[in-house]
């Protein structure tokens, strides 16, 4: 991941994200971090020379430790992945995007890099969860994988606005969605970001979800308002007159008052 070396501007996103993420308590992997400390002391490279993401060998390593956070965390047993058996082989495929870009006749001096044949543990005895993946292209790598067969109901949003595997040719796009109603049905829930894009981390998604839940629970103390207005006497005779007055319906003006004393109280 792209490193910042310029400390004279005061902390980066990086750094204020994860501070808030530990003092809120907030479950998360530092894959940063990890990478990092990887430099060399990992037995194959972690990112390619003319790659722009993890290497397939990095790729691997972080989906296996997803995996494992996932079953430490919610002390379940997932169909785990593995390998016994790394191929040696020049850089291919994303380990060489940004080679290619470059639309050279002849291809660059590429490195020997590891190429697990990875395989999934069998599904008997374990336990897929259903899962929502809302990331940018570093989650790439781990889709490819076939990331999809440890969980059931596996989405990936990409960037919050297209929704794979669905149609991997012509991919649905989010708009229109029920946040509440694909959120309800997903047991795990990953927002993965590099740190170039934490500027916008989530897309939208944190912001929607957050709005939608916040919605739900001011709604839940409005009804609590007016479960309390219509045990309330005088309360009561004040909205009859204004019943009366606007030629509403007597339970219309207890919403109204429900409403407004909530949103008042927020403010």
């Amino acid at each position: 991941m792209p490193e910042s070396k310029d400390t004279s501007r005061g902390p980066t996103n990086y750094e204020r994200y994860l501070h808030y993420a530990r003092e809120y308590g907030i479950t998360h992997i530092d894959f940063n971090r990890f990478f990092k400390a990887s430099r060399g002391q990992s037995r194959f490279p972690m990112y390619s020379r003319y790659g722009n993401h993890w290497s397939h060998y990095g790729a691997c390593i972080a989906a296996d430790s997803i995996i494992g956070f996932i079953e430490q965390k919610r002390q379940i047993d997932l169909p785990g992945l593995d390998w016994f058996v790394i191929d040696l082989d020049k850089a291919k495929g994303r380990d060489y995007d940004l080679g290619n870009r470059l639309n050279l006749i002849f291809k660059l001096k590429r490195e020997k890099l590891a190429y697990p044949r990875i395989y999934y543990e069998s599904e008997a005895g374990k336990t897929k969860p259903s899962i929502l993946v809302i990331a940018d292209s570093y989650y790439w790598g781990i889709n490819d994988l076939g990331f999809a067969k440890v969980f059931t109901g596996y989405d990936f949003w990409f960037l919050n606005k297209m929704i794979y595997p669905d149609s991997p040719g012509s991919p649905r796009f989010t708009g229109g969605i029920d946040i509440m109603e694909e959120f309800a049905k997903k047991e795990v829930v990953i927002l993965l970001c590099t740190e170039a894009n934490l500027p916008s981390l989530g897309w939208g998604f944190i912001q929607d979800t957050y709005a939608v839940l916040y919605e739900k629970h001011l709604q839940a103390e409005v009804e609590n308002l007016a479960r309390y207005i219509r045990s309330d006497r005088n309360w009561m005779k004040h909205i009859e007159n204004k019943a009366r007055e606007w030629g509403i319906p007597v339970d219309s003006v207890v919403m109204l008052d429900a409403n407004w004393g909530v949103r008042e109280n927020k403010k």
